[in-house]
């Protein structure tokens, strides 16, 4: 159970409990309402589900198959962060959909909590999802009569989720904020919005001041983001601390939000910057030993890869199309959209596959592919790559050899 906090002025005790049963009910949790001391609306609500094996699969599964599509992760910064668990606002820049989120899982190996829009819960699947990252659901006026969606009450929704970020920072939880509001393509930071710092100076004013809540911006950086195996960038900068604004916010809450979003943009953007520069690892030249070992990896693993080629060869041809057509055109969506239709599209072909083969062999081979099919398909992958190295260093070589002699 959590303790939100509201202060009384911001809404009406029945707008607040009415807002406490709707959420509550979309997310099947039980609450009480009373009014608290010091003027404050005391909300104890359970947020989270029950944590279950279901939400133990899907984090693995998610974050398995989302390190596969960005094997490679480049993290600098590191030393910036607290070495113990402490109240963290992390912001980053909005260039990928869905997984810029998990980027910052993977790339720091850390648990936090995440905001996602109110009708992504709609969805059974994609409510577990939600649920496994912490997620929060935002509600915007845009999707009012959607389901899960506003029915003419943004704000008072939204009051309830500023709240709970709050209460989250009190727990000395951290969660992920993209304060640009939006997904997007453009070479540069949009003007953020001052969400990030009012939930910040908030909720380091309920406790006083004496919470150390920091602000952490974190710039991410895609290779190429809708190329499979391509690499990724993260680069953290320094705590921003909201302690340093209390004299400000007590003489002025507004212009000490507007002060502080603004030096909140200026870290994003030189996080940012220095993402874009992080150069992807040089070639790096390899002894004959481990060109060896190379080859024979190639030579005995070559039948196995091969088949697992051959399985997965229509879906890696069907699957771009079939996200422009049917997910979305975007560049900002597509890499969450090629990796969502390849988690439908190849379990379905493998099973086709299976069944196949127990029709025209026996069924006991049917179950062998459809178990060996994922690792199949993965040694299909590492096998084009090692072949693509061994075939690069082969021409380095070459080429520094007619460079000796002539």
């Amino acid at each position: 159970m959590e303790i939100i906090k509201y202060p009384i002025e911001e809404a009406a005790p029945e707008c607040l409990l009415r807002e406490i049963i709707i959420f509550s009910t979309c997310l099947n949790r039980n609450n009480n309402y009373q009014i608290g001391r010091k003027g404050y609306a005391m909300i104890e609500i359970d947020l989270y589900p029950k944590w279950t094996w279901k939400h133990d699969l899907t984090r693995y599964v998610v974050l398995s198959v989302v390190e596969l599509f960005y094997p490679n992760f480049e993290v600098t910064g590191q030393e910036n962060l607290p070495e113990k668990e402490e109240p963290i606002i992390y912001v980053l820049n909005h260039n990928n959909f869905l997984l810029d989120g998990l980027m910052l899982w993977l790339g720091l190996n850390r648990e936090m909590g995440c905001m996602g829009k109110s009708t992504f819960f709609s969805h059974p699947i994609s409510r577990l999802a939600l649920e496994t990252f912490k997620a929060i659901p935002v509600y915007r006026k845009k999707d009012e009569g959607q389901p899960y969606g506003p029915k003419g009450d943004v704000a008072e929704r939204n009051i309830f989720v500023l709240a709970h970020c709050r209460t989250l920072l009190h727990e000395g939880k951290s969660f992920v904020i993209f304060p640009e509001g939006t997904t997007h393509s453009e070479n540069r930071i949009l003007p953020l919005q001052a969400g990030v710092a009012r939930i910040a100076l908030q909720a380091e004013d309920e406790a006083d001041w004496q919470r150390d809540i920091k602000v952490v911006s974190v710039g991410v950086c895609y290779e190429e983001k809708t190329k499979f195996r391509s690499n990724v960038h993260l680069v953290i900068s320094r705590p921003l601390s909201a302690q340093s604004y209390k004299e400000a916010y007590e003489a002025d809450p507004k212009q000490a939000s507007d002060s502080f979003i603004t030096q909140i943009s200026k870290t994003l953007t030189e996080a940012w910057k220095q993402a874009n520069q992080v150069e992807t690892p040089q070639f790096t030249p390899i002894t004959p030993w481990q060109g060896i070992r190379m080859l024979i990896f190639l030579l005995i693993s070559m039948p196995l890869a091969g088949f697992g080629w051959l399985m997965n060869y229509i879906p890696h041809r069907v699957t771009e199309p079939l996200v422009i057509r049917y997910f979305d055109k975007r560049l900002t969506r597509r890499a969450t959209g090629k990796i969502l239709v390849n988690m439908a599209l190849l379990p379905l072909v493998w099973v086709t596959l299976a069944v196949l083969c127990s029709l025209i062999f026996d069924l006991v081979w049917g179950g062998l592919l459809l178990i060996a099919a994922p690792s199949m398909s993965y040694l299909a992958i590492r096998w084009g790559e090692v072949f693509q190295l061994l075939v690069s260093q082969f021409a380095f070589r070459a080429k520094a050899l007619m460079g000796q002699r002539m």
